[in-house]
């Protein structure tokens, strides 16, 4: 997830780029992609402060379970 801010905007854009399936492949992106949008935000002549993160998601009952499989937590951190 990569997060935007415009010093004469009151908000943050936010853009999402791709999935992973490991942490070291999302991780080993993160600054070819703060260079590339700040040079895409260079080139139209605006500057921007650009953060980019590795977020990890479950949005879908295979992953969901996999999580599980690999790595027992509480429940609670399932919903349950």
């Amino acid at each position: 997830m990569a997060y935007i801010a415009f010093p004469d905007q009151t908000f943050i854009h936010y853009e999402g780029f791709g999935g992973y399936e490991h942490k070291e492949q999302c991780e080993g992106r993160v600054v070819w992609l703060q260079n590339y949008l700040d040079d895409r935000e260079l080139v139209h002549g605006h500057v921007a402060y650009v953060n980019v993160i590795c977020e990890e998601i479950w949005a879908f009952p295979e992953s969901i379970e996999l999580r599980k499989k690999q790595n027992p937590a509480s429940p609670a951190e399932f919903g349950a």
